[in-house]
């Protein structure tokens, strides 16, 4: 059986970093309307006069202009030629709207066996029987059906059984002979069918008498699992299949291909970036077609037999395993059939590609939905997130801080040019400035190089104005504070930018623990989450610098002297968090670094018990790994500065450039904070980036 793909057999080959686009502010330029030759002009001289770093061109609802059609090119062409000659960088944005991948639905809507589709399971009731034999469920594309031993596990396989039937009668209405034979004396005809087929598998003679409820085997279900389109209600009618190679090369040659016709040598020079905006693959179980026959290639077994085991949460070290290389398999699956050849793309057309794929901040959603985001990011040339609530990582809301913190830990480990943030979206229609500056400098003070503001509309016409506002635009009375914003960030911005972060700290990250789960990331009922977030949080209000690593690209990294190197990233500490599993090349690389002098140690209440290895589980005992709660843990990090008071919500990050250390701090709360530095009072207002 495969291990999980070692990182650095993937790991493009890259220059010195060096960000692509002026300090400040980018925006997406909304194109919902007509796109007049008069309101394009009035918006993009606004963004010039503002000094805007880039405008992102993107197609929204309301766009009047038919979304890829030659009309629309026209437009991209023309506009990029009138911006670039008022020395305004010009970003693509690969879809209309969002998520990418879909062309604005075309992808499977003229290709029908392009759209995603999720693995669904039915299981028979007896009690919800009709009184016959048979085990109705849904159509779809049939993957298995059969008998399922809740004590032993053991499968029957009933899958070639399994036919259609149709058991909805309808009577059709004022049936006669003008539907056979037209100017002719009508003769009365009456008719029924039935109709939408199902799904049916017979188990058995029909019970006497007929209306008792039918009879499974002792310690028996009967299941069945079926791959039906998902997202009919999403924007589309549907969504794309991101597993699906074929259905990547079709969007490929609608859009970024269509680009480049248009634009030719604009490409990497007016034109530096493309925007892709939260591809993922769409549901908690995807599948796709070949997935089973490539799954066994990989793992060594058919995996219809054990589809049962995806939706429980049994210990059993089959199931785990099964688990754990299902989620291992769709998240390779994603890299290959779709980042991997738009990432190759963009490098050959000399765009670099940003964006982001959510969700970034949870990693419990991650894990179902998009697997692991730092296995992507190395494809990206912007680390990318999303921030879509106008807060900040204060105590209130320390989810967020795993997003901005991943992001500029991937730019650092896999020396990105910088980190790339889409925010601000659904800050609802009067948003607070002074909040909406806040977030952006906290973004900015913690790694941030290249905001996205979303967004600036061409109109606000009808529902337009709901569409996911506010409207930060040049036509919006929220544009004035915008552009005192942008000057704000752009003079904190050269002091993260093209710099190398000292974070001496790195947290294991614990997403392989929900890969091994079937969890409902809104309950997430195990705590390591919370615990997660807790840590992170802790070392933040302690000014710890503090980045986290993935599993495997810790794989990858380099350990002596006391220090595990990855990129640019130097870690002389690292802390496993609370989590359920640990792969054996980690357990390898903690030991290593722990022999070299790396201080490594534990943290949380959750301490894994068993290991994953090649192809099996295996017990794990983690005696030599010194443990400690939480709070105690962070106590023995080393802080990047030494303040004094009540630390709650106040931030520091130190950023190396030409040889000199900056210290960046920020109090996140509403009011003034007051405290010591270096034994002397110091007071920090409420919002403001300070200098050190």
């Amino acid at each position: 059986m495969a291990t999980p793909t070692r990182h650095s057999s993937h790991r493009p080959v890259r220059a010195e970093r060096r960000l692509f686009h002026k300090p400040g502010l980018i925006h997406f330029w909304v194109l919902n309307d007509d796109c007049t030759d008069e309101v394009m002009n009035k918006m993009m001289h606004a963004f010039a006069k503002s000094d805007a770093a880039a405008v992102c061109l993107h197609p929204r609802c309301g766009l009047r202009v038919p979304y890829g059609g030659a009309d629309w090119f026209d437009l991209i062409r023309k506009t990029t030629e009138r911006c670039a000659k008022l020395g305004l960088q010009v970003w693509l944005y690969d879809e209309d709207p969002y998520p990418s991948g879909a062309c604005g639905g075309r992808v499977f809507i003229e290709r029908p066996e392009f759209e995603a589709r999720a693995i669904e399971r039915f299981e028979f009731n007896p009690a919800e029987s009709k009184g016959d034999n048979l085990f109705y469920f849904p159509t779809g594309n049939l993957l298995w059906c059969g008998l399922v031993n809740t004590k032993t596990g053991e499968t029957t396989d009933w899958t070639e059984r399994v036919g259609t039937v149709r058991r909805n009668w309808k009577i059709l209405d004022k049936w006669d002979s003008r539907f056979y034979y037209p100017a002719t004396p009508l003769y009365s005809h009456p008719r029924s069918w039935a109709e939408t087929p199902e799904y049916a598998v017979s188990f058995g003679p029909v019970p006497k008498p007929a209306a008792a409820s039918p009879t499974l085997p002792p310690d028996t279900k009967l299941v069945a699992f079926v791959a039906r389109p998902c997202g009919r209600g999403a924007i589309y009618g549907g969504l794309p299949d991101s597993l699906n190679p074929e259905a990547t090369k079709y969007f490929i040659q609608l859009t970024h291909q269509k680009y480049k016709e248009v634009l030719g040598d604009m490409l990497g020079k007016e034109v530096p970036a493309i925007f892709t905006d939260e591809p993922k693959w769409y549901a908690h179980k995807p599948w796709t077609m070949g997935m089973f026959e490539d799954f066994e290639r990989q793992f060594g077994y058919d995996l219809r037999p054990r589809l049962e085991l995806l939706f429980n949460n049994s210990s059993d070290d089959q199931a785990v395993l099964t688990r754990l290389q299902y989620r291992q398999w769709c998240t390779e699956r994603f890299e290959k059939s779709w980042l991997k050849p738009i990432a190759d793309w963009c490098n050959r057309n000399n765009l670099v590609l940003t964006g982001h794929i959510s969700p970034e901040d949870d990693p419990v959603e991650q894990s179902g939905y998009t697997g692991n985001l730092h296995y992507y990011w190395r494809h990206f040339g912007l680390a990318g997130i999303d921030l879509i609530i106008p807060a900040v990582g204060d105590h209130n809301h320390t989810l967020i801080n795993v997003g901005i913190v991943s992001a500029v830990s991937a730019a650092s480990q896999h020396k990105l040019s910088g980190v790339m943030s889409e925010s601000l979206g659904a800050s609802g229609l009067h948003p607070d400035m002074k909040q909406s500056g806040k977030v952006l400098l906290w973004q900015t003070m913690m790694g941030l190089t290249s905001p996205v503001i979303h967004y600036c509309q061409n109109s606000i016409e009808g529902l337009r104005e709901y569409d996911a506002p506010p409207d930060f635009g040049p036509f919006s009375p929220h544009w004035p504070a915008m552009v005192k914003i942008h000057r704000e960030v752009a003079a904190i911005q050269p002091y993260v930018r093209d710099a190398t972060q000292v974070a001496p700290v790195a947290l294991l990250w614990n997403v392989r623990s929900w890969w091994m789960q079937d969890v409902d990331w809104q309950t997430e009922p195990t705590g390591m989450r919370s615990d997660f977030n807790a840590l992170l949080a802790g070392c933040l209000d302690r000014q710890v610098g503090t980045q986290i690593i993935d599993e495997i690209v810790l794989w990858d990294a380099e350990v002596s002297r006391g220090e595990i190197v990855i990129g640019y990233s130097r870690y002389s500490h690292l802390v496993v968090p609370s989590c359920s599993i640990l792969h054996e090349k980690t357990i390898a690389k903690l030991r290593a670094a722990q022999r070299a002098g790396v201080e490594v140690f534990f943290a949380g209440r959750t301490l894994p018990t068993i290991q994953q290895t090649e192809s099996a589980i295996k017990p794990l005992d983690l005696g030599w790994l010194p443990q400690h709660d939480i709070d105690a843990a962070v106590h023995l990090l080393p802080r990047l500065i030494n303040l004094e008071g009540d630390l709650t919500d106040i931030r520091c990050t130190a950023w190396v450039k030409g040889g000199k250390t900056t210290y960046l701090l920020m109090n996140l709360r509403e009011s003034p904070w007051r405290g010591r530095l270096k034994g002397k009072p110091i007071t920090l207002a409420a919002g403001k980036v300070v200098v050190r």
